[in-house]
């Protein structure tokens, strides 16, 4: 549009307007306040329709301004300005100066429609930033509220019990940090909220979530895991979601998809922090609505599944750099546990050894015991 200047505001929780973007060279600071004077921004939010002034030198709301300071002098420049609506609310403003310098024929009328449509999209963005945000702040609630159940649970006298009362029994582990773990396994399993389990590889978090799962309301129906490293992005969202028949080459018939198979139940996907930026959008929209569809099908599935979640990688950096969704984070970030490295129990070293060596003699017909301490 070979404009003069524009700015994009967005209104604050006070109504007050901010900079969001804007056509200068020097970015300016999120929060920082605009030049455009507060009658034009009013008149904009006001009325919901788009402000065009032909000659801004000799409009009352600008006169006396910084704003009409920075016209070039004996050159006509107009405005036009156009609202941001959210939900039919108008959220914020899309402002462009127009300078007539002979050398570029326009017409106002074509430039405000080419700003309203753009205004829309920037509606839309608004509209699902406020809802991201909405859902990451419940979320976050819900976490403070269990963690803070847990904690009350820790220092009640029934804490101090040996061993936690619930199924668990195929967990191998009498050292401090695993009973502990374990009674947190045991309080986050009474709720429906999503758990992700984060310790290095090798120290059991499928275990733990079955035992998330046993000790459930959903422990009557399937406990199904999926270990997302292990398969490659053509195939994942074969193998969650389904796929129906000729949906793609080798798609002989319909097959029902891993979130299909734990409705009702528990669904475990080990290795989160593995899948692509692609997937996590979709994946987001299941945890999300409860909702999707199978691969080449129109028709939207409902499902009730509780999701567990395991990760050796650090997601906060993950976030950090781009790698992985915020709002993804927070909606599998519900309930965090951590499953200790056997190095920080090796009380536990003997216990599982002679488990161990139990099944290895039960699997070869033998009878090997370990030897007595000397």
């Amino acid at each position: 549009m070979q404009m003069r200047r524009g700015f994009i505001l967005a209104l604050d929780s006070d109504g007050e307007p901010e900079i969001a973007a804007s056509s200068d060279a020097a970015p300016k600071p999120a929060g920082t306040k605009t030049l455009l004077p507060q009658k034009v921004i009013d008149h904009i939010v006001a009325t919901g329709v788009p402000l065009v002034i032909e000659d801004l030198s000799t409009h009352p709301y600008f006169t006396g301004t910084a704003y009409r300071h920075l016209l070039p002098p004996m050159t006509k420049v107009s405005f036009l300005g156009v609202p941001i609506k959210v939900d039919g609310v108008a959220r914020g403003t899309l402002t462009v100066d127009r300078e007539w310098t002979g050398r570029l024929e326009f017409h106002l009328e074509d430039d405000v429609r080419m700003l309203t449509m753009i205004a829309n999209l920037v509606g839309q963005a608004m509209r699902m930033h406020a809802l991201i945000s909405r859902d990451r702040d419940r979320l976050i609630h819900e976490q403070h509220r269990l963690e803070k159940a847990l904690t009350e649970a820790q220092h009640s006298p029934a804490s101090a019990a040996p061993s936690p009362a619930g199924k668990t029994d195929f967990i191998l582990g009498e050292s401090a940090a695993i009973k502990t773990l374990l009674q947190r396994v045991e309080l986050a399993a009474k709720s429906n909220a999503t758990v992700l389990l984060r310790g290095e590889s090798g120290t059991g978090k499928e275990l733990f979530a079955r035992a998330i799962h046993e000790n459930s309301p959903r422990s009557k129906k399937a406990f199904i895991k999926v270990n997302c490293a292990a398969l490659p992005e053509s195939v994942i969202e074969s193998e969650l979601f389904g796929h129906e028949k000729g949906s793609f080459t080798g798609a002989i018939g319909q097959r029902i998809g891993r979130f299909e198979l734990a409705h009702g139940g528990t669904l475990f996907l080990d290795e989160i922090g593995e899948i692509s930026a692609s997937f996590q959008a979709k994946l987001l929209r299941v945890l999300q609505e409860g909702e999707f569809e199978r691969v080449g099908g129109a028709k939207t599935l409902k499902v009730d599944v509780r999701i567990v979640c395991a990760t050796n990688r650090n997601l906060e950096e993950a976030v950090t750099k781009g790698e992985f969704r915020s709002d993804l984070y927070y909606r599998i970030n519900v309930v965090s546990l951590i499953t200790p490295p056997l190095r920080e129990r090796p009380g536990d070293i003997e216990l599982l050894a002679t488990r161990f060596l139990e099944q290895f003699s039960r699997e070869n017909g033998v009878n090997h015991t370990f030897s007595a301490k000397p």
